[in-house]
């Protein structure tokens, strides 16, 4: 039982030796930071011991490891303030040749949206002319030909009946060169322009459709077309004689 006090005991002991030692270098390191002197170099005199010159001596070198570290932090901080500035100086020319590469696609986009305006405003001003042009100079009236009892082929082209036949299979002529077939789209109110010619030698009826449709491009966007087609009238069954499609611009 005595052991084992004295063990405690011996434990207690050291362990305020040590308490008190870490207290001491902690209050004396507080004291030499604090200490405004601690960086004030200690002038060397002959009258000095060995001991004070060899710790005015450490002193001093302290002092000047210590401006050293100093320099060193400065230099590292307008370094580190060098490169900080220069890129900012990359990120603004960066962002100036942004601004300056969107004004040009804007100013792009609008010299095109001009373009077309123009463009569409010219196609305008060319239809009315044409309108004009065909209201005071009218096109001459063809007498139809009248056909022999002989021919009943003849006499059939050229027909109602025949001519909403020949608009059926106009549509079915464009459609077949349309990327879109799907999509075409043909106007009810404003019905196309349908004159018919039989030939005589080969003795078919040659229909001319003309008129305008709606329709898909290559990129899905509706673009209006306009367009010729001629169905041919042959004998019990109809011919495609050709088509010729004009996208608007």
């Amino acid at each position: 039982m005595k052991t084992l006090i004295l063990k405690i005991w011996k434990l207690v002991k050291w362990s305020a030796i040590v308490s008190g030692c870490f207290v001491s270098f902690g209050v004396g390191f507080a004291m030499y930071s604090n200490d405004p002197n601690r960086d004030i170099p200690t002038v060397i005199t002959t009258d000095m011991t060995p001991t004070q010159i060899e710790t005015a001596e450490a002193h001093n070198a302290a002092i000047e490891h210590r401006r050293k570290l100093a320099v060193l932090k400065r230099a590292e901080e307008e370094e580190s303030a060098a490169r900080v500035a220069a890129r900012s100086l990359v990120l603004q020319k960066e962002l100036e040749e942004a601004k300056r590469a969107a004004a040009g696609r804007q100013a792009a986009i609008e010299r095109a949206e001009a373009e077309r305006a123009a463009t569409r405003e010219k196609r305008k001003v060319e239809l009315a002319e044409r309108a004009a042009t065909e209201k005071l100079n009218p096109k001459p009236v063809v007498a139809p030909v009248v056909a022999t009892p002989s021919n009943p082929r003849k006499l059939a082209c050229g027909s109602d009946n025949e001519k909403a036949y020949a608009q059926s299979k106009a549509e079915l002529i464009i459609k077949m060169q349309l990327k879109s077939p799907s999509s075409a789209d043909f106007p009810f109110w404003d019905r196309p322009i349908v004159s018919a010619k039989f030939n005589d030698k080969t003795q078919k009826c040659v229909y001319t459709v003309s008129g305008y449709l709606d329709s898909q491009n290559s990129f899905g966007a509706m673009v209006r077309s306009d367009y010729v087609a001629f169905p041919i009238r042959a004998e019990g069954a109809w011919e495609n004689g050709g088509v010729v499609l004009d996208t608007r611009k």
